[in-house]
């Protein structure tokens, strides 16, 4: 039984860096050697690792590796007795050349009369650079110029620039070896600190455990049961799902929900039971208006991921608090491919320390899945081949990159990524061994739960007495398809009418009216705040409710109107009507709903870590159906519409519109008009209209040629100017054109589709 949770295949460790009465060509970190390259030269590299059945070289040139198969290694690669002396040559080699090269640009520049830079050359070449120039003809000197700054210059400075590149790579191979010695370094300092971690998991240096209920204990010799999956609390409880799940805030509150008889003999039902839970799976969503809220809710994200253990021992229950990600396992399945690496053969997919390992079974259905649907492919192909060329449909091809099982190579010693794939398999067993560490520690130091025997979890006799091994993870107790909700609600919903209840419409009128607003607020730019809702509900608007009634139905485009009526925003009088329409895969029909639905998703595993999307509909419906909530009153008729005032035959659209066509002209008073300060404007002057409000405009003073009157010495403001004029006080001034700037702009509609989740 210990095997199952303790004990893995250790990697063979790396090859010793050397062997007594070894040769002196026999591969160790820090020696040189040709590589041999298909159809090139040799590269000189150098051994940086050894593994269990690879040398890993490291070329000079960017400092590229490649790990060689000891098989291959003698065919490849031929033994380097001096490396120095050979490092220290082709350095010297390449400083020679850039001084060629340096050489070369001086001694074309000084041929062409061009003066050098101080570090090309003396002031003697500058000095005799005009008698260099003055002894060619002009044209013949112009060609010899142009030729050397598009061809020959640039040229060599290329040349310069390659020869410096491989001057650099010759000067620092030297400090390859000595990377490589302290990259050896690191896996003892790993271990050191697993070392150290381990003490910390024995001591309870980074967990507290607290006593949630008290009572008598279990039996001396009950042995503890530890269930594999963890579960999360606000699954377990659905705690809150009309809002996004439970917070960190609610622990004490689930606390005392699992401390009932029947939630705590369903989530730990033996004496001596340990469960791993979380607070949440999934993030939630959270709002923040403000920096301060911000970096609360990142706290409360954090706090999310913490892992709990709960233990029962007997009518005592203890919340063990850690930091500690024990995964979503606490162990591995019987099964798992770190538990049969010698049965059959393993397959890994990745590279570095990111490997996806499969046992056999897996890699053979990944295989057979892949075969099948080629097959359907080429099925398909073949029908649609038979149809005419214009009724013909396109068939995806099925290529390499649609295969399950592409990349998966066998985990054997033929492939230099062994060591790498059984380091990361003996990895995972050791975060699966740190519950058990974990639990050693509790027996020895925590009353938790005591008594109990002298159990030794590490010993094979002592970890068979005390565990029990529960294997719950989804894939083994659940069996056939999982409850799909959508056809659920599908079905459902086929029995909608017009006055069935439903539930989801205001959630969907919420975040419509959300995007509207903050639709409006980016319409503002500085002047609106930076805070955007996802859900938004307008003042005096209470919407179409959470459960509602169908005020009219369109089955065959899957639509639902719902109406309403809210508070005029301006003045008093009768409300208004309101109307919203959504489609009714949004919406649950609660009359179709029979109570206990809900239960068939709440017993699957894999349906209850998905509750966000069916509880709110769900669990509404079970409280509406228990009779929780009011029924919504029956459907009404429509509030009748306000009757329009008398109008003198012409509409007030038109009156509108003939008020904004006012906007920029030039106008002159047809009586003469005292404002409240005092001032007199006599009748006949000259004006701009400027502003429109409320039937209502503002009037600028102009010159006779159409210009503001600006006050002295300014470029903007007016002379003179009148607010709240009627329209019958002024008329059109003949002769004096519009002022465009002033003119009625058209307004920009924002336009917002009730569209989520591609839902139009």
């Amino acid at each position: 039984m210990i095997a199952d949770i303790v004990h893995a295949p250790s990697p063979e460790s790396d090859r010793a860096e050397q062997v007594g009465g070894e040769q002196p060509d026999t591969p160790k970190v820090g020696r040189w050697y040709w590589v041999k390259d298909e159809g090139g030269a040799p590269s000189l590299a150098c051994v940086t690792k050894l593994g269990s059945n690879y040398v890993e070289v490291t070329y000079i040139e960017h400092e590229s590796t490649q790990r060689l198969h000891n098989d291959i290694f003698w065919s490849l690669c031929e033994f380097v007795e001096d490396p120095e002396a050979l490092l220290r040559g082709n350095a010297e080699r390449c400083r020679r050349e850039l001084d060629g090269l340096m050489e070369e640009v001086k001694f074309l520049t000084a041929k062409l009369g061009v003066a050098p830079s101080l570090s090309l050359g003396s002031g003697e070449v500058a000095a005799t650079a005009i008698t260099v120039a003055a002894d060619q003809p002009a044209a013949e000197y112009k060609t010899a110029l142009v030729k050397a700054k598009d061809e020959m210059l640039p040229e060599l400075f290329e040349k310069i620039k390659g020869k410096s590149e491989e001057y650099k790579h010759w000067l620092s191979a030297q400090v390859i070896p000595m990377k490589a010695e302290a990259r050896s370094l690191k896996p003892a300092i790993q271990r050191v600190e697993d070392r150290i971690f381990s003490v910390e998991l024995y001591a309870g240096l980074c967990e507290t455990v607290k006593c949630v209920k008290d009572g008598k204990p279990a039996a001396l010799t009950e042995p503890v049961h530890l269930f594999q999956r963890r579960l999360c609390m606000d699954e377990e409880c659905l705690a809150n799902y009309d809002t996004g799940g439970m917070e960190f805030k609610d622990i004490r509150a689930f606390d005392r929900w699992l401390c009932r008889k029947d939630n705590l003999d369903r989530v730990l039902p033996f004496q001596r039971t340990v469960v791993a839970m979380r607070v949440r799976r999934h993030d939630k969503e959270r709002e923040a208006g403000s920096i301060r809220e911000f970096i609360r809710f990142m706290d409360l994200k954090q706090l999310d991921t913490l892992t709990f253990l709960y233990i029962r021992n007997g009518a005592q229950v203890h919340r063990l608090s850690t930091e500690i990600d024990f995964g979503e396992k606490l162990f591995p399945d019987a099964d798992h491919p770190t538990l049969s690496a010698g049965e059959g053969r393993l397959y890994a997919k990745g590279s570095g320390k990111d490997f996806t390992v499969i046992g056999e079974n897996e890699y053979r259905a990944r295989v057979e899945s892949d075969e099948q649907k080629e097959r359907e492919t080429k099925r398909r192909v073949a029908e649609e081949n038979k149809k005419p060329k214009a009724e013909r449909e396109y068939v995806s091809s099925f290529s390499y990159f649609d295969r399950a099982a592409r990349d998966y190579v066998p985990f054997t010693r033929e492939s230099v990524e062994y060591d790498d794939i059984a380091r990361r398999i003996a990895r995972q067993m050791e975060q699966h061994n740190r519950v058990v560490l974990v639990l050693q520690g509790l027996l020895d130091r925590s009353p938790a739960l005591h008594p109990h025997p002298p159990w030794r979890l590490y010993d094979a006799a002592g970890f068979g007495q005390a565990l029990r091994l529960h294997r719950d993870s989804d894939r083994v107790l659940v069996a056939g398809d999982r409850p799909d909700f959508e056809a659920y609600r599908a079905r459902v919903n086929a029995l909608l009418a017009v006055g069935s209840v439903t539930v989801g419409q205001e959630v969907a009128w919420e975040r419509l009216e959300a995007r509207k607003e903050n639709a409006r607020r980016d319409a503002l730019g500085r002047r609106a705040s930076e805070w955007r809702p996802d859900r938004y509900q307008p003042s005096g608007d209470p919407g179409p409710g959470r459960f509602a009634r169908v005020a009219r139905l369109a089955k065959k485009d899957g639509r639902a109107w719902y109406r309403w009526t809210k508070e005029r925003s301006r003045g008093g009088g009768p409300p208004v009507g309101r109307t919203y329409v959504c489609r009714t895969s949004r919406v649950l029909n609660v009359d179709g709903y029979q109570a206990g639905d809900y239960k068939q998703f709440f017993a699957d595993p894999r349906t209850r870590e998905e509750y966000l999307g069916w509880a709110p509909l769900l669990l509404s419906a079970e409280e509406y159906k228990a009779g929780r909530h009011e029924e919504p009153p029956p459907l009404a008729a429509p509030p009748k519409p306000v009757p329009k005032p008398q109008s003198d035959g012409r509409s007030e659209y038109a009156r509108r519109k003939a008020d904004k066509a006012l906007l920029g002209k030039a106008v002159r008073l047809v009586r003469s008009i005292t404002t409240r300060g005092g001032t007199k404007y006599a009748k006949g002057l000259l004006w701009r209209v400027t502003h429109l409000s409320r039937g209502t405009f503002t009037i600028d003073g102009i010159r006779p040629d159409g210009s503001i009157e600006r006050p002295k010495e300014q470029d903007y403001g007016c002379e003179r100017s009148i607010r709240c004029v009627s329209r019958h006080d002024f008329e059109l001034a003949v002769g004096i054109s519009d002022d465009l700037e002033y003119a009625a702009k058209p307004a920009k509609r924002i336009k917002v589709r009730d569209e989520e989740d591609d839902d139009g």
